[in-house]
């Protein structure tokens, strides 16, 4: 049988101040280089895909800016 996977999107409206913004931002960066490190002794699953995410949501964060 052939399973299909499907995600849920969600859209929120989020009113965030700079201090929040600069939270959100480091603990993005803290992932990203915790994962970045997990890959490098051979760990991908879920790194890679936590990096790729973090990224997308800092993107996102930022945009409106």
């Amino acid at each position: 049988l052939l399973k299909q996977l499907f995600m849920t999107t969600y859209r929120y409206t989020l009113n965030l101040n700079n201090s929040e913004i600069h939270l959100i931002k480091s603990s993005l960066d803290l992932m990203i280089e915790f994962s970045e490190e997990m890959i490098e002794k051979g760990e991908m699953v879920p790194y890679y895909s936590n990096i790729l995410t973090s990224k997308e949501l800092k993107e996102k964060l930022f945009e409106t800016q």
